[in-house]
């Protein structure tokens, strides 16, 4: 839902945003006092952190295409060690602290990221719907080109695509 925002509004916002809103959602986890509170903190947390399938195209966009491999490559393991550590960490520390305690840390976690994340990462150019549109009719004359050799004398017209 909040990942496709990431093509029309501006990325570095966007991120900051969902880390502000995953923040609470954790606390909120965190001082749940019966289930209808857990359920829709629960939900909420599911719901704003997708913060990963935003810097991901975001790490392509800024590495140069010499680079843009390797860089997503980076991006990507260090997603999936985080994800592989956090399980092990967060038994850990529920163990010791309980379930309660491992959300709080995640909270202050996340709100660390999110300060280091304001300084470090750049403000790049949204698509808006006017530059949506002209990539749009770039790609259809491309299109077109490579069909009919032509776009000028296009015996179809593509408006379907």
């Amino acid at each position: 839902m909040f990942a496709t925002l990431g093509d029309i509004k501006e990325k570095k916002k966007l991120i900051l945003t969902l880390t502000g809103l995953v923040t609470v959602s954790l606390l909120g986890v965190a001082t749940a006092q019966n289930l209808l509170w857990m359920n829709l903190a629960s939900f909420a947390v599911g719901l704003t952190s997708v913060v990963p399938q935003i810097i991901s195209p975001l790490a392509a966009q800024l590495a140069s295409p010499k680079e843009r491999g390797k860089v997503v490559g980076t991006v990507v393991s260090g997603l999936l060690i985080g994800i592989l550590l956090s399980r092990t960490v967060s038994g850990f520390v529920g163990q010791v602290a309980g379930w309660r305690a491992m959300f709080v840390v995640a909270a202050i976690l996340m709100f660390i990221l999110g300060i280091i994340m304001y300084y470090k990462l750049p403000v790049t150019k949204s698509n808006t719907i006017d530059n949506l549109k002209k990539e749009r009719k770039e790609h259809k004359e491309k299109l077109r080109e490579r069909l009919f050799f032509s776009s000028k004398n296009s015996p179809v017209p593509l408006e379907f695509i």
